[in-house]
C-alpha cells in the first residue's frame, strides 16, 4: 500500500488529519490533566487509565488485521473493504505512540512495562519497515527487472534455460558428459525436424560438428567447469546462488569477452546466446532476493505482534491484581 503520489495521498489525508489532530487533542488534555499535580499521571490515574484502554483496544484492532485477511473472514463485507483496514491500520498504528506513551506517564515502569515498550517500539518499526519495502521494492523490480517471471514459475524457466543451454553447447561441440541426457534432448524437437530456436539461432539436434577439436574442449570444458554449474542452481532454492564468477555482471562480461576471443567468428553468436542465458539467471536471482526481502519483513512483524498481544494481556492482569 503506497502512500506517496498525489492519488494514494487523498486515500490516506483523512487519517493523516485524524491522527494528528487526536494526538493533539490527547496531548492537551493530558497537560490540562495534570496542572498543579506533583509528577506526571501515569497508568493508575484516570486519565492514565482511559488512555492505556483505548491504546490496548487499538492493538487488538491492529491484531485483527491477521484474520481480517483470511479467505473465510475476508467473505464477510460487513467488515468493510480491506484498503480501508490497511489505510486503519497504519495510522492507528502510530496513534498508540502518543496514547501509550502519555499512559505510562512518560515513564518506562517496571520490567514487563519496559518490555512491553520496547516490543510496541519494534512492532511498529518493523512495520514501517514493511511500507517502506513495499514501496521500494516494487519500483526496483519494475526498473531493473524489465523482464521479470511469475514467481512461481521461476525454477520451471529456470530448468528450461539449463536445458537450451545444453543443447546449444552440444550444437557446438557434441556430447558433453554432463549436459541434459539424449531422452531429453530429443523432446526439445517438433518430430522431423530436429531443429530448436535458443535465442536468435536455430540449433540443430544433431549437427554436424565441425569447430576444431582444441576449440570444441575449450569450451566444452568452460561450460562443464564455469557456466552449468551456474546455470544448474535452482533459484528459489539457492539462496542468491552458489559462489560463482557469473554473479558478477562485470566478472561474466570479462569472462564471455575472453572465451569468445579464443573461439572462431561464427561460434560467437553462440556464446552470445549462452551469455544472454547466464544474465537471465542472474535477473532469476535477483528477482527472487527482492521478492525474499518484500516478505520478509511479515516474518517479523507477525510474531512480534503476537508477543505483544499477549504481553499486553499479562500487563492488564498484572496491573488489575495490584491495582
Amino acid at each position: 500500500m503506497l502512500i506517496t503520489g498525489q492519488e494514494n495521498w487523498r486515500r490516506h489525508r483523512v487519517w493523516a488529519w485524524f491522527t494528528l489532530l487526536t494526538t493533539v487533542g490527547l496531548v492537551v488534555a493530558y497537560l490540562l490533566r495534570s496542572r498543579g499535580a506533583e509528577s506526571w499521571p501515569g497508568g493508575s490515574s484516570d486519565i492514565g487509565l482511559v488512555y492505556g484502554v483505548l491504546g490496548g483496544l487499538i492493538i487488538l484492532f491492529e491484531f485483527a488485521l491477521w484474520p481480517r485477511r483470511w479467505k473465510g473472514v475476508r467473505a464477510w463485507r460487513i467488515l468493510g473493504r480491506t484498503q480501508v483496514w490497511m489505510r486503519a491500520h497504519l495510522w492507528l498504528g502510530l496513534l498508540t505512540i502518543p496514547l501509550l506513551w502519555l499512559h505510562s506517564g512518560f515513564t518506562w515502569g517496571g520490567g514487563l512495562s519496559t518490555t512491553l515498550s520496547v516490543l510496541l517500539i519494534a512492532v511498529l518499526a518493523s512495520g514501517v519497515f514493511g511500507l517502506v519495502v513495499q514501496q521500494v521494492i516494487p519500483r526496483l523490480m519494475l526498473i531493473d527487472l524489465p523482464g521479470e517471471t511469475i514467481f512461481s514459475q521461476i525454477d520451471v524457466v529456470a530448468a528450461q534455460d539449463l536445458r537450451d543451454a545444453d543443447l546449444l553447447v552440444e550444437s557446438l561441440c557434441g556430447a558433453v558428459g554432463a549436459a541434459t541426457p539424449e531422452a531429453e534432448l530429443e523432446d526439445f524437437a517438433p518430430a522431423g525436424q530436429g531443429r530448436r530456436v535458443i535465442g536468435e539461432l536455430l540449433v540443430e539436434v544433431r549437427p554436424e560438428v565441425d569447430l576444431p577439436k582444441d576449440q570444441q574442449g575449450l569450451i566444452r570444458q568452460e561450460y562443464l567447469r564455469t557456466i552449468r554449474p551456474y546455470l544448474e542452481q535452482a533459484p528459489t532454492r539457492v539462496r542468491g546462488g552458489a559462489v560463482s564468477i557469473l554473479r558478477s555482471a562485470a566478472r561474466a562480461n570479462e569472462f564471455f569477452a575472453e572465451l569468445s576471443g579464443r573461439v572462431e567468428g561464427g561460434t560467437r553468436n553462440s556464446l552470445q546466446t549462452l551469455e544472454s542465458l547466464v544474465r537471465n539467471r542472474r535477473s532469476m536471482h535477483r528477482q527472487v532476493r527482492l521478492h525474499r526481502w518484500l516478505h520478509l519483513w511479515l516474518g517479523i512483524h507477525l510474531p512480534l505482534s503476537i508477543a505483544l498481544v499477549l504481553l499486553m494481556f499479562l500487563h492488564v492482569f498484572v496491573s488489575l491484581k495490584y491495582w
